[in-house]
């Protein structure tokens, strides 16, 4: 065990002193690297059934701001301002992010805030969806419990169309994320079970961050199709 312990110490030790803007082995996105992240990258080596796969091409696109479309992993992805986002195919054609913010891969939780600094940790381009957006999800799509490397996920699928989905870490009963729809001290928040349903909470609890595309992002670091990534913007 300890030989593993100082190995994934010396992968992160490097990772670290090499990264710049990427901080590779931060396996809980806190820009920090930390005991727990040796212990999770332990974890991985020891149970390979949980390792989390991002690819540096991804990494990529996170950092540099990119929005467009890029083929990550021999698959079309699309990305505002560095977040990939999928269409559900909702009547409202809502768009919605492959993760929540702070998370790389959607078994990860990310970051958690109460409702009124919320706004301030969404890239430009994205906000809170609506109490209505919220609704839409429930009604359109099916919330289905299962496993995602070895860790409990709920997979939110339409339910005309098996291929279009989103996958949200699952456990806990403060598993919620926030709308942007308030109603005097409280906000529509929607809680990411197999049986969900949007509920009014107080403003001050912190809940995850599933924000939905607001505008395609073309600030002045945005590159978009060039490099290696075939991106273009649709």
């Amino acid at each position: 065990m300890k030989k593993y312990i100082v190995f994934s110490i010396a992968i992160l030790a490097t990772m670290g002193a090499s990264a710049q803007r990427v901080l590779v082995g931060d396996t809980n996105m806190n820009g920090v690297l930390s005991i727990e992240d040796v212990t999770r990258t332990t974890d991985m080596l020891l149970n390979p059934e949980k390792q989390r796969y991002v690819s540096t091409q991804e990494y990529f696109i996170r950092e540099n701001h990119l929005t467009g479309k890029y083929l990550v992993d021999g698959a079309d992805k699309y990305f505002n301002n560095g977040y990939e986002y999928v269409d559900l195919g909702l009547p409202s054609k809502t768009l919605w992010c492959a993760t929540n913010i702070g998370a790389y891969t959607p078994d990860q939780y990310g970051t958690s805030s109460n409702w009124y600094t919320a706004a301030e940790l969404l890239p430009q381009g994205w906000g809170l969806p609506t109490e209505d957006q919220l609704s839409e999800l429930v009604s359109k799509c099916n919330f289905v419990q299962e496993e995602l490397y070895g860790e409990p996920v709920i997979r939110i699928v339409n339910k005309k169309d098996a291929s279009k989905y989103i996958l949200f870490a699952n456990g806990g009963s403060f598993n919620y994320i926030w709308s942007s729809t308030a109603e005097g001290d409280e906000a529509w928040a929607l809680r990411i079970s197999n049986s969900p349903s949007p509920a009014l909470s107080s403003k001050y609890i912190s809940y995850f961050l599933r924000p939905v595309v607001t505008s395609l992002f073309t600030g002045s670091d945005t590159e978009i199709g060039q490099g290696d990534n075939n991106g273009d913007l649709e």
